[in-house]
């Protein structure tokens, strides 16, 4: 499953798209709207010929226990200096709006995709989301921080990040710990 948080951003979105068409482990594409924070409405994407459908849904399906998610934004740093990953909107010309979670606050938004027996991957491809900040820990470091504390009991759960800029490509095992690649979060 793919669930992309830049709502602005049309190459994020094809590229997830793509990503999913030339290889169905990824599943579905969805699509959260972060510009409306008080409902964040979901939405199921399908390139139908050369336009892209968008279809309202009330919910994300569970993944099964060993199926992978991807979620895909702009990593953004919020006023305290935390990284998030969301979106980029601009309200006004020149102004600019952001709209994210935290590792912990994407975990909390999305965990009931995640089943109790869940031992999948989890992918977070945002600039910098495996950077961490001098005096913390990264997005990709909380977010494993989260699902371990959540489903946890002992079991060590595989969450990566990127160093560096997001290229929005299939996660590659041959790229993880390369520089602007995959990188596993270590706690």
């Amino acid at each position: 499953m793919i669930i992309v948080l830049a709502w602005d951003d049309t190459d994020i979105l094809d590229a997830a798209l793509d990503a999913a068409f030339n290889d169905p482990r990824w599943g579905d594409v969805y699509q959260m709207d972060l510009t409306d924070p008080a409902n964040q409405p979901l939405y199921k994407v399908e390139r139908i010929g050369d336009a892209v459908q968008r279809t309202p849904v009330e919910g994300l399906p569970v993944l099964d226990a060993a199926e992978a998610v991807l979620f895909s934004g702009h990593a953004i740093l919020d006023d305290k200096g935390d990284s998030k990953i969301g979106t980029h909107t601009e309200p006004m010309p020149g102004e600019v709006e952001d709209f994210g979670f935290s590792g912990r606050e994407l975990y909390e938004n999305f965990k009931e995709i995640f089943p109790d027996t869940w031992q999948g991957g989890t992918f977070i491809d945002g600039c910098e989301t495996a950077d961490s900040p001098v005096d913390g820990f990264s997005l990709s470091e909380n977010f494993k921080s989260a699902i371990e504390d959540t489903l946890g009991g002992g079991a060590e759960f595989d969450v990566y990040g990127r160093v560096g800029e997001a290229a929005m490509e299939i996660p590659k095992m041959e790229s993880i710990g390369v520089e602007g690649g995959w990188t596993i979060a270590e706690l």
